[in-house]
C-alpha cells in the first residue's frame, strides 16, 4: 500500500457498532480502536495489520480472553461486504454474562471459534464455544441462568432452590442470521434434544435444548429473558 494517510476518530458509529478512539496509519498499514461496542458487549484492544486494501488481520481481547479475526472485503464501496473468521479462548464467562444482565451469574471459562459477515444491517454469525476447566475456577450458575438458558426453548422451569447448581461442561454452537438466533446444544442428545449445558458429577441440572425449537427472533428472546429475569425477582 502506498500513501501518507493518518485517520483518527474518538467517537465512529458503523451500522449498530460503536467505535471508540478508532486509527487508521496507512504508512504503516496499521488500524484499531481502544473499544468498539455492540449492543451490551464490547471488545477491547483491536489492533489490525491490513495486508493490502481488502485483507488483514486483527487481534482483541474480549472479557479477559484473547482473539484473533483474518476478514476480507470482498469489494470497496460505501458499506463494503466483510467476511471473517474467528477464534477467542480464555472468554471470562462471569464477566459477560454480567455485561448481559447482573442477576444471571455463570463461572468459568469458554472458548469460541467460527466465521461471519457484516454484508447487512445485522451481523450474520456461526460460532461453535465448548467451556474449559481451569485450575481453582468452579463451574456453577445460579438459578437466575438455568431460567433464562430454558427460556431458549419456551420452556422455563420452575423455582426449586437459590443455590448455585455445578455444571461440568457447556457446548453448542450459535447461529445469528437476518435478525434470528438458533441455538445448538452439543454437549449430548436425548431423544429430540440436545444437550447444551450438562450437569456436576453430583449435583446440578443438565440444560436442554429441543432441536426443532430451536430458533428464535432476537427481538423476542430478548422479551423472553426479560420475562425470566422479572420473573425470577419475585
Amino acid at each position: 500500500m502506498s500513501g501518507d494517510l493518518h485517520i483518527h476518530a474518538e467517537n465512529l458509529n458503523i451500522l449498530n457498532f460503536s467505535l471508540n478512539n478508532f486509527y487508521l496509519d496507512l504508512p504503516n498499514n496499521l488500524f484499531g480502536a481502544e473499544k468498539i461496542s455492540f449492543y451490551q458487549l464490547s471488545v477491547n484492544n483491536i489492533k489490525g495489520i491490513l495486508s493490502d486494501i481488502t485483507q488483514g488481520q486483527l487481534s482483541f481481547s474480549f472479557y479477559g480472553g484473547t482473539g484473533v479475526v483474518t476478514y476480507n472485503i470482498e469489494d470497496l464501496r460505501s458499506k463494503p461486504p466483510v467476511s471473517f473468521n474467528m477464534q477467542v479462548n480464555n472468554i471470562n464467562i462471569s464477566k459477560l454474562i454480567h455485561d448481559l444482565n447482573e442477576e444471571i451469574y455463570v463461572s468459568g471459562f469458554l472458548n469460541a471459534e467460527g466465521k461471519g459477515s457484516f454484508n447487512k444491517d445485522q451481523p450474520q454469525l456461526d460460532i461453535v464455544f465448548e467451556s474449559r476447566k481451569k485450575s481453582g475456577v468452579k463451574q456453577v450458575m445460579n438459578f437466575g441462568a438455568i431460567k433464562v438458558i430454558s427460556s431458549l426453548s419456551g420452556s422455563p422451569v420452575k423455582s426449586f432452590g437459590t443455590s448455585d447448581f455445578p455444571y461440568s461442561i457447556i457446548k453448542g454452537r450459535a447461529i445469528i442470521n437476518d435478525g434470528y438466533l438458533t441455538i445448538e446444544g452439543r454437549a449430548g442428545r436425548k431423544g429430540e434434544q440436545d444437550i447444551l449445558i450438562k450437569k456436576g458429577l453430583f449435583k446440578g441440572i443438565n440444560l436442554f435444548i429441543d432441536r426443532r425449537f430451536n430458533s428464535i427472533k432476537i427481538d423476542d428472546l430478548q422479551r423472553r429473558i426479560m420475562h425470566a429475569v422479572e420473573t425470577m425477582k419475585k
